[in-house]
């Protein structure tokens, strides 16, 4: 079991290497040969392609390393097909096919594989719950962003359907691999109560600071401070009841998930940002409050992801 956590770590940063190399290589050019050729997109692209590999291969191994034992719910199945289509809706109404973003497309056909996998051994009622929340704090929140210019999408919607509708699955996403990290020996995390909130104060540290500093603070409006102010306060209070351990993985995960999302979304042209950065930290640092204030949402219901998925 050990061998499987040695070579999905070895996978991991195979992965992350080669994706950023990629990621370099399409944005500096290198004049000495033969780098001067890597900047173009077929070279970088065996990068990209040579990272995802070692990434799908990471979740394997992890897969390897855990028990699964999946009960197909066809209720279940049917719920998250229904949200599979909508985004797949949204992409083609919305006009994105037109940009062609292979990358984006690889993300969203395999979040959809993963959550496919992951809701139909759950509870009806936790699925629904967590579908309804996500997608619920995501208009909200999206609309918030898009109405005051600090994001624009491509098919310039306020919100856009394919993030309102993909947070379903980001969120499905999201949990999985948190519980698969959970199910890892990784070093214990002393679960001291009035530590378990630390990651919520850094986060809203982060964005505090880079609103300040980036310039973001101009175009707050009450609609936006309201926004953040929930997601605080909801994040304060899922946080508090949920251990450390738990709370700085969903920290740690949707940061990692979300830097690679907004990224190839922005370098593929769904989106961009106020001040035309290739990343938002202010979009990025939010990641970890929205996943806190979905669970929080579901939480107020009695359902509980830390301890309800079933595989």
């Amino acid at each position: 079991m050990r061998q499987n956590i040695a070579l999905a770590l070895i996978f991991a940063i195979s992965g992350c290497v080669l994706c950023t190399f990629s990621f370099m290589f399409l944005n500096v050019r290198i004049p000495q040969e033969p780098f001067s050729l890597w900047s173009e997109l077929p070279y970088a692209g065996m990068f990209q392609y040579a990272g995802i590999i070692c990434i799908v291969g990471t979740i394997i191994y992890l897969l390897m390393e855990i028990e699964v034992s999946i009960t197909i719910n066809a209720k279940n199945l049917a719920i998250i097909v229904v949200v599979i289509l909508a985004n797949f809706m949204s992409f083609w109404l919305g006009g994105y096919y037109a940009l062609t973003p292979f990358f984006f497309l690889i993300g969203l056909v395999g979040t959809s594989a993963i959550s496919v996998w992951s809701s139909i051994g759950m509870r009806t009622k936790d699925l629904l719950s967590l579908i309804t929340a996500a997608t619920f704090v995501a208009a909200i929140d999206e609309y918030a962003h898009t109405s005051v210019g600090t994001l624009t999408y491509f098919d310039n919607a306020a919100p856009s359907p394919l993030t309102v509708f993909g947070w379903g699955l980001f969120t499905i996403l999201l949990l999985t691999v948190t519980r698969i990290t959970m199910r890892v020996r990784l070093p214990n995390v002393p679960d001291w109560k009035m530590l378990r909130t630390i990651p919520t104060i850094l986060s809203t540290f982060l964005i505090f600071a880079v609103a300040l500093f980036q310039g973001y603070i101009s175009v707050f409006n009450w609609l936006l401070v309201l926004v953040y102010l929930m997601l605080v306060l909801a994040s304060l209070y899922y946080t508090y009841l949920h251990s450390l351990k738990w709370n700085l993985l969903l920290m740690i995960v949707s940061l990692a998930f979300g830097l690679s999302m907004e990224y190839i979304g922005r370098w593929e042209g769904l989106w961009t940002f106020l001040f035309m950065e290739p990343v938002s930290l202010l979009i990025l640092f939010s990641w970890p409050l929205r996943i806190w204030t979905i669970n929080a949402f579901c939480f107020l219901f009695n359902v509980d992801y830390s301890i309800s998925f079933g595989n």
